[in-house]
């Protein structure tokens, strides 16, 4: 076995980092530290960098939570496994994480790793070395929750109720902005409204939060909004945008919205249009309350426009 050498993630490997991640198979710019940092004041970090004979060969975002004993990968993601490139071996991540295990439990005296591998459709070439080393170590599956996906290059159709849907936004007036970085704030104290009164529930980030993020990553985080005949915000979803996928996150209409298709209409462009060359286009989980129940009509919503599942899965280490 050549010769492993963990070190822990600090300034000083800013660039070092963040050229990996950008030179990367499945990491998305939620890794860049410009994106992770953000998560600073909340969470301790404990990210590491694997080298292997000198060479770096793979990151491991991960922050600890002192009170439980545990380490995440990470926290503050909804996806944060360990990021490799191409020249990655199953025989070399077999290794890592054996001495990962042995590392945050000396370090840290950590009891547990909870870890959340990146799902398939960000990879830019297969790299699910990870899932077989959980298997070995002898990792619980302790979260699955669904997603729903579209494969732009072979889609599926879209039912009819989501045509008619978008051809009614259109014949009423509405329209749609691209890109509406202006638009954030009228945009985000409608989904506010939105998620309050009938989840009775907040945007995990506030305005003040998303801004200074949307503003950093200018081509990855995007606002696409629907304004009704009178110029005002009626729907919009924002896009955090990777080589591999476009996702959408923190989609909201509210009752004009519904009654008129605007989402509707907002995903036929996106989807037929604004993201066609993307590989993928994922709409995100449909299950709510921590994972306690799927949202079917959310689901049916999105199968609507010809997605289908990709798992988020959660996987629990014990140390």
């Amino acid at each position: 076995m050549e010769e492993i050498s963990i070190v822990r993630y600090n300034d000083e490997h800013f660039d070092e980092w963040n050229n990996f991640v950008d030179s990367s198979r499945n990491a998305t710019f939620l890794i860049n530290r410009n994106y992770l940092d953000y998560h600073k004041a909340r969470f301790c970090d404990a990210s590491v960098m694997i080298y292997i004979s000198g060479k770096l060969k793979a990151l491991v975002p991960a922050n600890f939570d002192k009170s439980s004993g545990t380490i995440w990968s990470h926290q503050g993601l909804t996806y944060g496994g360990i990021v490799t490139h191409n020249d990655m071996t199953g025989a070399e991540m077999l290794d890592i994480f054996k001495a990962l295990c042995t590392y945050f439990k000396e370090l840290y005296n950590a009891t547990q790793w909870i870890y959340k591998p990146y799902p398939h459709i960000y990879a830019s070439y297969p790299s699910e070395e990870d899932l077989y080393a959980l298997f070995k170590v002898g990792a619980q599956l302790t979260v699955r929750q669904i997603s729903s996906t579209i494969r732009q290059d072979e889609p599926l159709p879209f039912r009819s109720l989501r045509k008619r849907g978008a051809k009614k936004a259109l014949n009423n007036g509405y329209t749609i902005k691209d890109d509406d970085l202006e638009g954030l704030k009228e945009y985000w104290s409608v989904l506010d409204e939105v998620l309050f009164s009938r989840h009775d529930k907040h945007p995990v980030h506030t305005y003040d939060e998303i801004l200074p993020l949307a503003s950093r990553f200018r081509k990855n985080i995007i606002l696409h909004t629907v304004a009704n005949p009178d110029g005002k915000i009626c729907a919009g979803v924002l896009v955090f945008l990777s080589k591999m996928v476009a996702h959408a996150q923190y989609i909201a209409g509210n009752e004009e919205a519904k009654q008129n298709g605007a989402l509707d209409f907002l995903f036929y462009h996106l989807i037929k249009e604004v993201y066609k060359d993307v590989p993928f286009f994922d709409f995100g989980i449909s299950s709510q309350d921590s994972n306690a129940f799927l949202n079917t009509g959310l689901l049916f919503q999105k199968e609507g426009f010809g997605a289908r599942a990709v798992c988020y899965d959660t996987y629990k280490i014990n140390l």
